[in-house]
């Protein structure tokens, strides 16, 4: 497992606010769009995967090496997935992709599972969490779910009458009010 190196490892809350409240589609933003060449040098220049580089030349917990790109093998469920090691200017994209799914927010739990199924980062569960946290869509939908939650009845308390033999006999004044 890969060890964060500092701070800055963790994507920047502008970045995350930007793409994950923004309406844009990330298809679309050709500015963004990458080729091997240019996916092999964000990697070997973020600092962030520098451990999982040096796992992967002693090939330990899952990391290797194929034709310049770094990538992890994980069992998922049973399965064998080859995970690509994202670069941190790569992050965001991929979790807003992965949050907003046919038009629902995904939780944090599913959607760092569901991004764990192609991608990989050391700091991916703080990632997801901090970007759910942050999405205006979420944060709305949890406000208004709050309110709307019915408040828990309150029922008379159940008075003993009696004790026969080992049973007890309680009076359930309570059902009444039911009625």
């Amino acid at each position: 497992m890969c060890i964060l190196t500092s701070a800055d490892d963790v994507l920047n809350v502008d970045d995350v606010n930007r793409l994950i409240n923004d309406g844009s589609d990330v298809a679309t933003q050709s500015s963004r769009t990458a080729n091997t060449q240019q996916l092999i040098k964000e990697q070997q220049e973020d600092k962030s995967l520098a451990n999982c580089w040096s796992l992967a030349k002693r090939d330990k917990a899952g990391y290797f090496v194929r034709d310049g790109i770094l990538y992890r093998k994980e069992r998922i469920l049973g399965q064998e997935f080859e995970q690509l090691c994202l670069p941190k200017a790569r992050r965001a994209e991929a979790i807003k992709l992965a949050h907003q799914v046919g038009g629902k927010h995904l939780a944090a739990k599913k959607t760092k599972e569901r991004l764990k199924l192609s991608f990989t980062w050391p700091t991916i569960a703080a990632d997801v969490t901090h970007a759910c946290q942050v999405c205006d869509e979420c944060q709305n939908a949890a406000a208004l779910l709050c309110m709307t939650e019915y408040p828990l009845l309150q029922y008379p308390a159940m008075k003993r009458c009696s004790t026969v033999g080992l049973w007890t006999v309680v009076r359930a004044e309570w059902l009444q009010s039911l009625s």
